[in-house]
């Protein structure tokens, strides 16, 4: 098995632990308290270490071997799940461990998704990377927003504690094909790779992007999608359970029905791409997504919803797919990791913001 198949393996199944984790901790809090922002809190928690460490992390991508970093950070989260696990077997401390788990696992995705996005132009030919974005898109779809959260919704039902033991398991296994997979050897990096450099990476790469006139759009324009769908995604628990009544299942597969989107947005994105800019394509799906959330909100049907769902998830799939080509062939190889975390720094950092003022609307 090539080195990019062993990596989109492991990177399925690091996705299904974390679609687990999406549908299950929210489940988890909202069975413990009546508090909408304490439920939405979660994902607050959950992203915020995006706000936090992610340009450092980015930093740390491009100094790094990302054969040895990528899994230890790894086996770091799947050991704060077994103590998450460990929490919720004995009732103790449950919302607060819960916490820290969303937390922990967020802090390592900060450099882990950069670190992934920064080895794939290092592993394929440049005519080769939109197929190689959509393989590991695709892969990640298929588990952490299809069969992670619906697995996740139906396991919660049998042990509240099942669905965090297996997320560290696939953390693990996911932790052994990374190691075997990722390139070795430092990344291309910067020339002083001296502690003391790390914030003047870290300048560099973001003077980069604000300069960049058309990844400065890029990053604006998904960052207010991502603040928008972040808001939809915390609450979306209560507005299924309280508003339509629906059974705890139905939050995994509605999220399910999201990644079916994303899919289909990932098999079209290249044909999109060939025909309307990037700018215009962010535009017209940000309506199509806009206009799926009111569908939702005045829907009282759990299919509907799920169709809404599905339709987000497209614009999702081809922003996703045609965006990262084009910032990774737009930047720099030696500023990737750092590029990638500064993109995703706004895209995920807005996402508390966007949490907590839906919990407390």
């Amino acid at each position: 098995m090539t080195p990019l198949r062993l990596l989109v393996a492991g990177s399925a199944l690091s996705g299904i632990g974390d679609g687990l984790f999406a549908a299950a901790a929210p489940l988890l809090v909202a069975g413990r308290t009546d508090s909408a922002v304490l439920v939405a809190g979660v994902l607050a928690a959950h992203r915020a270490p995006w706000l936090l460490a992610s340009l450092h992390g980015g930093a740390l991508v491009d100094r790094s071997d990302l054969s040895r970093l990528l899994p230890r950070i790894d086996l770091v989260r799947a050991l704060v799940l077994v103590v998450l696990t460990a929490a919720v077997a004995t009732g103790t401390a449950v919302i607060a461990t819960t916490y820290l788990a969303a937390f922990v696992v967020g802090l390592g995705d900060t450099t882990v998704a950069s670190g992934l996005q920064a080895a794939v132009p290092r592993m394929v030919d440049d005519d080769r990377l939109e197929g190689a974005n959509t393989a590991m898109f695709m892969s990640q779809s298929l588990t952490e927003h299809l069969s992670g959260p619906a697995l996740g919704g139906l396991l919660f039902a049998v042990a509240a504690g099942l669905p965090f033991g297996i997320d560290a398991v696939t953390f693990v296994l996911a932790a052994a094909l990374m190691a075997r997979s990722l390139p070795s050897g430092r990344g291309l990096g910067t020339e002083d790779d001296a502690p003391g450099r790390m914030g003047a990476q870290v300048r560099e790469a973001v003077g980069w992007i604000t300069r960049h006139t058309a990844m400065r759009r890029l990053t604006v324009m998904t960052g207010i999608l991502s603040a928008a769908q972040a808001g939809v995604l915390a609450v979306l628990v209560l507005l299924l359970r309280d508003t339509y009544g629906a059974a705890p299942a139905a939050f995994g597969l509605v999220l399910a029905a999201g990644a079916v989107g994303n899919l289909a947005g990932a098999a079209v994105s290249r044909w999109m791409s060939a025909r309307l800019s990037l700018p215009m394509m962010i535009l017209l799906l940000g309506v199509a997504a806009g206009l799926a959330y009111v569908v939702m909100a005045s829907s009282r049907s759990v299919p509907v919803a799920a169709a809404a769902m599905a339709v987000e998830g497209l614009a999702v799939g081809v922003v996703f797919v045609t965006g990262l080509s084009f910032r990774q062939r737009a930047t720099p190889p030696r500023m990737l990791g750092r590029v990638s975390a500064a993109f995703r720094l706004v895209v995920f950092g807005v996402m508390p913001l966007g949490a907590v003022l839906a919990g407390l609307a």
